[in-house]
């Protein structure tokens, strides 16, 4: 059987979606979070097949289920002089540790991307597809309430119209909302 992205997109969620509902019936705590955390990112990206830098920013919600396992909700947009573009919004497991004021971080992503490059007056190679990103990075704590992220790296790959596949290094602020 030839398996798309898209459908192991969604047999992975599925399967996530499954684990965590046996989970919840087992434990009532299991549903319930201890933290939320928002954050807000500038980025920049390099893409390959020499398309250029591409600049933009990022920003989510980090649902924390214990001290190391969180989901993590997230949205990218990328943009480059060069007359390319590049949106993602995914969601996913976050796995992670704090270290007195550092706290590393790893997390796998998926959901759904927008990628296309554009010759004026319209969009060539423009469409919506399945998308991927794996992320590590490291946070500092500022303040109870407030941590820098001091740097973050994603490597990600969208399956939409001219497909794009940015390496991406971001930094900004992630503060406690709850």
């Amino acid at each position: 059987m030839n398996c798309t992205p898209l459908l192991r997109l969604f047999c992975a969620l599925f399967l996530l979606l499954s684990a965590l509902s046996v989970q919840a019936q087992i434990s009532p705590a299991a549903t319930r979070f201890s933290s939320v955390y928002g954050y807000a990112e500038a980025s920049g990206a390099e893409h390959e097949l020499n398309y250029g830098h591409a600049l933009g920013g990022s920003g989510g919600i980090i649902l924390q289920h214990s001290p190391w396992f969180a989901l993590d909700l997230r949205g990218v947009v990328l943009t480059a002089r060069v007359p390319l573009h590049t949106f993602v919004g995914e969601a996913g497991p976050r796995v992670s540790y704090r270290f007195g004021p550092v706290h590393p971080y790893a997390e796998a992503l998926g959901g759904l991307g927008h990628s296309g490059y554009t010759v004026s007056p319209r969009p060539l190679l423009a469409g919506f597809g399945a998308a991927w990103t794996v992320d590590f990075g490291t946070d500092l704590r500022v303040t109870p309430r407030l941590d820098w992220r001091v740097a973050e790296y994603s490597r990600s790959h969208i399956y939409a119209g001219s497909g794009a596949s940015p390496s991406i290094l971001s930094t900004g602020f992630v503060f406690r909302i709850f």
